[in-house]
């Protein structure tokens, strides 16, 4: 009897240190990044916060960081600022395609999670969360992943309140009128059952929040193995194979602009005229424009 018991310690052992090893590489996760998308340009997306004592681009990706931020406005050196006006500029959201909100201000240079792809007018922002798509259309947990992986996304996690949240906000507008309150997230525990894993293969173990609805998660019926989350901000779990609307989450990154010199060209007012000045190796863009009214 010894025998079989020491193998079940060892083995619990294992698993419990394999755990807690992919707990530690998730927190060592580097944070994302953000890219130049255009210089000597100002987004006039909602602002979460600002100041006038940041200096430096790197100190400025850092306080957009903390404050939540997804797109930021940064006043280089050497760029002509206003004595009233802050120098790092966090907004809660970033530019979508049309970069609409976008306007010429030649003390500025305009910044993004998203810098390529750029969100589509199908995308939704959810402030300090990030950017997604509801897909109204049903399919399983399996097809939803193609779909999101063809559109540079994923399944979205639903690891905090404010994920789970705004994601079941965004269903309750995109759903409302057709019956259904629910749509898969990117939860499921399809390869080792009671062992729930996001779309990164992040462990649930690793995270502290929880938002289960009363009596789940279930495991009633065969393949009940993948995660939705619902208008009452509940996750619940259904059939893998069964057809839900589902969710996208556009994931932040630079794939289409390559490196932070490759940036959408500056935009032009009438009677601009753009010189173009290198600068030193100071973490800035190998140029920098500057707007000079035509004589």
């Amino acid at each position: 009897m010894r025998a079989p018991t020491s193998c079940v310690i060892v083995t619990l052992l294992a698993t419990v240190v394999r755990s807690l090893l992919r707990c530690d590489q998730v927190e060592r996760q580097p944070y994302p990044e953000f890219h130049l998308v255009r210089q000597c340009s100002r987004s006039k997306m909602a602002v979460v916060a600002g100041t006038n004592w940041i200096t430096s681009l790197q100190r400025c990706k850092d306080f957009a960081l903390v404050k939540r931020g997804l797109a930021f406005n940064f006043h280089p050196p050497g760029a002509a600022l206003g004595s009233k006006m802050a120098s790092c500029v966090v907004c809660e959201c970033p530019e979508f395609q049309s970069l609409g909100s976008l306007e010429v201000d030649s003390a500025f240079d305009y910044y993004s999670m998203y810098a390529g792809p750029l969100p589509t007018p199908n995308h939704t922002c959810v402030p300090g969360v990030g950017v997604f798509r509801v897909h109204p259309r049903p399919a399983n947990f399996t097809q939803a992943r193609q779909v999101c992986h063809s559109e540079d996304g994923e399944l979205p996690s639903v690891i905090t309140e404010a994920r789970t949240v705004g994601l079941a906000q965004l269903v309750t507008t995109a759903l409302s009128g057709t019956g259904i309150k629910r749509a898969f997230v990117g939860l499921d525990d399809r390869d080792t059952e009671g062992r729930y894993v996001t779309g990164k293969g992040e462990p649930l173990s690793c995270f502290d929040y929880r938002a289960w609805a009363p009596g789940e998660p279930r495991d009633r019926r065969e393949d009940d193995d993948c995660a939705c989350v619902d208008s009452k901000q509940q996750w619940r779990i259904v059939r893998c194979a069964d057809k839900l609307p589902f969710l996208c989450e556009l994931l932040p990154g630079n794939t289409r602009l390559g490196n932070s010199a490759s940036v959408v060209p500056p935009l032009r007012r009438p009677g601009d005229n753009v010189q173009t000045t290198q600068s030193g190796n100071n973490g800035m863009p190998l140029s920098r424009c500057v707007f000079k009214p035509e004589m």
